[in-house]
């Protein structure tokens, strides 16, 4: 009788043998997080990212004294002055995708974009907001470098047709009170803040 061979030692260590085999469970855990899932995604995953969205990994911006500064968002270099590691080289990339993907995904309404910034910068402050008639802000309340303000506010960032659209980076601790309406290109470091009477307001963290 097949029975008496039930519990043999021999035979369930080989059963368990052939189930780790081929057992895909791994390997679908990796291939999730490596490719599919853009926030985690890394190196090939996001070279496959890059394809399906047609963006590259060059990105182009235009610097303090309206320079073409021509990058390509792989491997440690410096930029701009600033030095990058490979892996910030991945992280920025991964901004420049996510934001290209953004614009397929969006109707472009407050409520859509603040949804999805919550998504992408769930452990950091981003918002958007009205500011006027057709006139919008985003909100970035961390520290960017300029590597960074160039992908967040270059032309990947999607926006309503006819739309006007300013990008505010507001670092936590580092403001209060109110400016007067209106900013200096010259003087990025001094941008004021909204008037008085448009919210969101800005409180001093500290």
């Amino acid at each position: 009788m097949l029975a008496q061979y039930a519990n043999s030692p021999v035979i369930v260590k080989l059963t368990e043998g052939i189930k780790e085999q081929l057992d895909n469970t791994k390997t679908i855990d990796d291939w999730f997080r490596v490719v599919f899932d853009l926030r985690t995604a890394t190196g090939f995953g996001l070279d496959i990212w890059g394809k399906i969205l047609n963006q590259s990994r060059r990105f182009q911006f235009l610097d303090e004294n309206d320079n073409l500064v021509d990058v390509y968002l792989e491997g440690a270099q410096t930029v701009d002055g600033v030095a990058y590691t490979a892996e910030q080289m991945e992280e920025l990339y991964r901004d420049v995708l996510f934001f290209k993907a953004f614009s397929y995904i969006t109707n472009c309404t407050i409520k859509s974009m603040n949804d999805l910034m919550r998504f992408y910068f769930e452990d950091k402050v981003v918002f958007v907001y009205e500011i006027g008639t057709m006139a919008i802000e985003v909100v970035f309340r961390f520290f960017v470098n300029k590597l960074e303000k160039a992908i967040f506010a270059s032309e990947l960032f999607p926006k309503p047709t006819g739309v006007g659209m300013n990008f505010r980076f507001i670092e936590d601790g580092a403001w209060m009170g109110f400016f007067e309406d209106g900013s200096d290109p010259t003087e990025p470091d001094k941008q004021p803040f909204a008037p008085y009477d448009n919210k969101p307001f800005y409180p001093y963290d500290k």
